[in-house]
Formats: structure tokens, sequence, C-alpha cells
């Protein structure tokens, strides 16, 4: 028996609706295209899905998709909505959610959850630890989380992001072990040295507090 699993492409060819206003796709969504590697068919959740096409692309292609978002899904879109759309918040979310899922991704989005900037009730500064045990629950065993979100030197921004340096990644991001890490990438988020927005930047870059406002893209497994 053939598992089919979904290519670069065929998540590629669903970006000319989301173009932003430059004509780049999000360089984070874009990463997670290259290394979303599921077998078709299988359980996804989608945490922050409002205004990405991860859904939308994932849904056409096959995958069983539910998404969540605090706020109503608004992408316009040409493709059908072929996913479940939830309203809420994930960290109180209950009973909505309880099926266990071969694949959560949190794209740009784990560093926003629990600051109020997106309509939360009440604040909680541990909000990112919050849902990443809340992923963790959700997941099958062995099965995988991908995560981006800024890195450079630790910080919690009032106007609503939280930056990571290593030690918090592996305190708030992997629970310190309960997940292990399959990839790891680190981009540009802005023109910096020589680098474009969304290339490929190094470790050495991405945590300089020098250094571009960057991203780094992991891929986690349930241990």
């Amino acid at each position: 028996m053939i598992i089919m699993s979904c290519r670069y492409s065929d998540i590629e060819r669903f970006y000319p609706r989301f173009l932003t206003d430059d004509g780049a796709v999000d360089a984070d969504s874009e990463v997670f295209a290259k290394l979303f590697n599921e077998k078709i068919g299988s359980k996804i959740l989608e945490i922050g899905a409002n205004q990405e096409p991860l859904s939308i692309a994932l849904g056409n292609i096959g995958y069983d998709v539910t998404a969540i978002d605090l706020n109503p899904y608004n992408v316009k879109s040409f493709y059908d909505r072929k996913f479940k759309f939830i309203q809420g918040d994930i960290l109180i979310i209950n009973n909505l959610i309880s099926s266990s899922f071969d694949s959560v991704f949190c794209i740009s989005t784990i560093e926003h959850i629990g600051l109020g900037v997106y309509g939360e009730g009440n604040v909680r500064p541990n909000g990112d630890v919050d849902a990443m045990k809340k992923i963790h629950s959700l997941l099958r065993l062995n099965g995988k989380c991908y995560v981006s979100f800024p890195v450079g030197v630790w910080e919690i921004d009032l106007r609503g992001w939280r930056v990571y340096d290593r030690a918090r990644i592996f305190e708030r991001i992997m629970l310190n072990g309960l997940f292990k890490i399959c990839s790891l990438t680190y981009v540009a988020a802005d023109l910096f040295n020589g680098h474009y927005r969304g290339e490929l930047i190094s470790e050495t870059e991405a945590f300089s507090p020098h250094g571009p406002d960057a991203s780094c893209l992991l891929v986690l497994e349930k241990v």
C-alpha cells in the first residue's frame, strides 16, 4: 500500500489567493509548507487559523482539518472551505475539541496567546505554556506539532507578543522535554545582512542582539 503525503507544490498552488500587498506569502507559512509531510487524510488541527491559507489548502488536498481562532474566519478565497472551523479560545475550549490529532500547527500564533490583543477575556502571561500543554494533550503519541514564533532576546512586548531565546524555547515551547525536536529552521523576518524575508539564516544570526527580526519554525514530536 502506498501512503500518499502532500508536496510543497500541492500547498503552493493555493497561495496566489493569499498574497500580501508586496506579493509575498507569509514567510512562516511558506516554510511550513516545505516541511509539512503528513499522510493525506490524517487529522489536523490549526490554532490561529484566521487570515491564513493553510486550512483551506490542506482541506482541499484531502486532510481532515479542524481550525480554531478567537475571531471569525474571514479569509477571502475562491476555493471551497473544506474544513471544520471553531470560533473560540484554545485555552478554555474543552468539549468542542476532544479528538486525538495526528498533527497540530500553530503558525505565528503561540507568541500572542494569552496577551489580550486578539480578544481574550483575561490576560494570561503563561498562555503560551498553557497552549503548548493543550496541544500536547490533543496530539496522539508521536504526533507532530508545527509551531513558529519570533526569536532573539527574550521579552514580552506589551503590544502583544513574546520573543523567545534558547532557554525559553526549551521551557515554554518544548515543555522541558515533553516534545522532542524533529526539525528546526530559522528564517529572516525582514531584510538583514543580505538576507531577504523568508530566507534561511544561521542560529547565530537569529539570536544576535543586533540581528534581524527572526522566526523559528520547529517540528516537534510528542513523546
